[in-house]
């Protein structure tokens, strides 16, 4: 059984499966020669692995090294193979990420710092996320997992999902139809949808629009779903207080974004969470023993669906 692992730290991973006796490593479909594109299984970033299907290769499982597939979905050859995707991994780090810019906002450790850097002793009273709403557009791992740590600092989390189905961490999960009912009261409203056909374009300016004018945005999805001209007007009229953007629609974000030069927006080049190659490796070897074994694969992803 031969095994191709293709990304850009296809080498971090030569600790983790070194023992494998069939297995090549590389970081770009182009470096492998006309004899290496016949291997039963990838473990690949989705895009590698769309390159590698472009090229003429072939394979019967693709296992993601990211929570992203959208680059599978437009690959009619990865239609017809076992896809699977990398979950319970990324819901710490992307509850981290926002929590950090959620404490900071009520905390304002900026503003000790300047006083710290003055030499001024200048008492003040910081704000609190106790009794804030959060709401969370996703209820999915990631969801669920940043709902846990909110109920930690006793904030009010609502989720709002295609189903409306009760999960975990939640006081309350209303259906996708109830969207604007759930935003009327957001201090947070927080993205963390796939990219999908029925997701692109979902937050738009009559969502925003819904949103109370002190309300604070954080995007940490897919940059498909947000129409980013709508945010920026949001911001430029104060119509929204925040954003905290970490994926955009164009990714590197352009230089003539204006969302480099809008008011309080904060942007990071999608680090929220990244692929740890020790974790990623785990959810492969677990998944290749029930490969072998003949049994359903973890985290089957349809491509169809996007998700």
């Amino acid at each position: 059984m031969s095994i191709l692992v293709l990304s850009q730290d296809a080498l971090d991973y030569t600790e983790f499966l070194n023992k494998e006796a069939d297995i090549y490593f590389a970081t770009d479909a182009k470096q492998l020669n006309a004899d290496q594109f016949s291997f039963d299984i990838l473990l690949a970033q989705p895009d590698l692995a769309a390159q590698y299907l472009q090229l003429g290769g072939t394979a019967s499982w693709i296992q993601s090294t990211w929570a992203g597939i959208e680059p599978l979905t437009k690959e009619e050859k990865a239609k017809s193979l076992l896809v699977t995707g990398v979950k319970e991994i990324f819901g710490p780090l992307i509850a981290q990420y926002v929590f950090a810019y959620l404490l900071d906002d009520v905390r304002d450790l900026g503003r000790a710092l300047r006083a710290q850097t003055d030499k001024q002793w200048q008492p003040y009273t910081p704000e609190t996320l106790q009794d804030r709403h959060l709401v969370i557009l996703g209820t999915g791992s990631i969801g669920v997992e940043v709902a846990a740590v909110a109920k930690s600092f006793r904030m009010r989390v609502t989720g709002v999902s295609r189903s409306g189905q009760v999960k975990p961490g939640f006081d309350t999960v209303l259906p996708i139809d109830r969207l604007y009912h759930a935003t009327s009261d957001a201090d947070y409203f927080l993205i963390v949808l796939p990219g999908t056909d029925d997701t692109a374009g979902l937050i738009n300016a009559d969502v925003l629009a819904t949103l109370p004018s002190t309300a604070m945005l954080l995007n940490v999805g897919r940059g498909v779903t947000l129409n980013e001209d709508a945010l920026v007007t949001a911001l430029q009229s104060k119509l929204l207080r925040k954003a905290v953007l970490d994926v955009f629609q164009t990714e590197p974000l352009p230089a003539e974004s204006s969302l480099w030069d809008t008011p309080n927006t904060y942007i990071t080049p999608h680090i929220s969470a990244v692929s740890y190659p020790h974790e990623v490796a785990k959810i492969f070897l677990h998944n290749l023993d029930l490969y072998r074994a003949g049994e359903s694969l973890d985290y089957l992803v349809d491509l169809d669906r996007g998700y």
